[in-house]
């Protein structure tokens, strides 16, 4: 019986983080051109109205070099934003995929979809806490380049690490309300924010 894909592509995952591992050491950290502060305030037709600071043992686990969480408003509804941003990713101080962390918070994931924004593919996962249901649209953006897919970040982290020397990059999540336009409110305020990150992480 052939293994199947969830397998291979863990395998893969495992594969990729211990290369990650054995070439990261002694790799140069690499800093925001801008901090994560400088997106703006109002973006796409939505204002910032919280900044939230994270649980202290919510930052150990995260091990983040800085994070930034708002949530926006809009007259079409709420936006929540968070952004983590790694100065050198190597074993134990990596990206946490939200599949992974969002079911040790309670959350129940119905169904993951891949969408476009800005000519990138963005992952969208619906998820349901009780009675309440809410669309969660993620990626990992590089100064380098976009990814969806948790697999071939590794492997991107990898070849950046032999032919450039750094592992630097972000994890961007999106939470809105489920609704018939989350979607298309999601892309479009996706769309104004990646090249605002661009901006922070430099080329």
């Amino acid at each position: 019986m052939m293994p199947g894909w969830k397998f291979l592509s863990t395998v893969g995952i495992l594969a990729a983080t211990a290369s990650l591992s054995a070439l990261s050491e002694g790799r140069l950290s690499s800093s925001l051109r801008h901090p994560l502060e400088a997106i703006p305030a109002n973006l796409a037709g939505y204002r910032v109205t919280e900044r939230s600071e994270l649980d202290s043992a919510v930052v150990k686990v995260l091990q983040a070099t800085t994070y930034l969480a708002r949530n926006y408003e809009g007259n079409q509804g709420p936006v929540g934003l968070f952004i983590a941003y790694y100065d050198r990713q190597r074993a134990g101080v990596t990206m946490h995929s939200p599949k992974h962390c969002l079911p040790g918070s309670g959350w129940e994931i119905l169904g993951q979809t891949v969408v476009a924004a800005r000519g990138a593919s963005i992952n969208r996962l619906m998820v349901r806490n009780l009675e309440a249901k809410y669309a969660v649209y993620y990626w990992y953006q590089s100064p380098d380049r976009i990814v969806a897919s948790e697999l071939t970040g590794k492997l991107w982290l990898v070849w950046d690490s032999l032919s450039r020397g750094h592992t630097a990059g972000s994890l961007v999540r999106l939470i809105v309300p489920e609704s018939p336009d989350a979607d298309q409110r999601a892309v479009a305020f996706a769309s104004s924010l990646i090249p605002e990150i661009q901006k922070c992480l430099g080329d």
